[in-house]
């Protein structure tokens, strides 16, 4: 589901695009006393559609970062359940506070404390954490990489963001804007990766759950 609202919200978008590049060859090819008005609202319509493009990425972002924080948190509430943890035990677990306060970190620490499992084993997990990075640059920064928010010339860049953004595909920096760009194939990848950790997670408690007798 999430692949097809992608693919089908960026294809409206790449349509309206060549619609615009076909109206603007249509307009240089026509001497009119409305030419100006006209190249103004096809470049309007080129900026507006350039904008909802990277504004329907971003919100793509962050409705998977949100589906898996909502997976592993039900797989937490059903893993102790699986393996029968005291509800005062469940209670004290889920407000202990770790050193990491970051939700993946919590989750991580709950379904362990939970099932003895450690989703931090599986290979896709670094992933993840890098996912939840450029997350929290969208939500929290409005992509900004620079960690300087004031007007100055002089701005720190985030270094770790940068690494994260070299390391995969379809993530671009762009220095004149400050920000991070995402492409559609970014959105698919880590829809695979996501929903192929959560399946993964959810198969190893419950053979885990089996072995041990639950």
């Amino acid at each position: 589901m999430f692949k097809e609202y992608i693919n089908q919200g960026i294809a409206l978008v790449d349509k309206k695009d060549i619609e615009l590049k076909e109206e603007l060859e249509k307009i240089d090819a026509e001497d009119t006393s409305t030419y100006d008005f006209e190249i103004y609202l096809n470049e309007k319509g080129s900026y507006e559609n350039h904008y909802l493009k990277h504004t329907f990425l971003k919100s793509g972002l962050i409705y998977l970062f949100s589906q898996l924080e909502a997976s592993l948190d039900s797989i937490s509430n059903r893993s102790a359940f699986l393996y029968k943890v005291d509800n005062k035990e469940v209670s004290r677990i889920k407000n202990t506070q770790i050193r990491n306060h970051d939700v993946l970190s919590k989750l991580k620490f709950q379904i362990k404390s939970f099932s003895s499992f450690d989703i931090s084993k599986n290979n896709n997990w670094p992933k993840l954490k890098d996912l939840q990075q450029i997350r929290n640059c969208v939500a929290h920064r409005d992509s900004k990489v620079s960690l300087d928010n004031s007007s100055s010339e002089e701005k720190k860049l985030d270094d770790k963001l940068l690494e994260i953004i070299n390391r995969h595909n379809g993530l671009t920096y762009h220095e004149f804007s400050d920000t991070l760009l995402i492409e559609k194939g970014f959105l698919i990848n880590f829809s695979d990766i996501t929903y192929q950790f959560i399946d993964e997670t959810i198969k190893k408690i419950w053979d885990s759950k089996k072995h041990r007798g639950y």
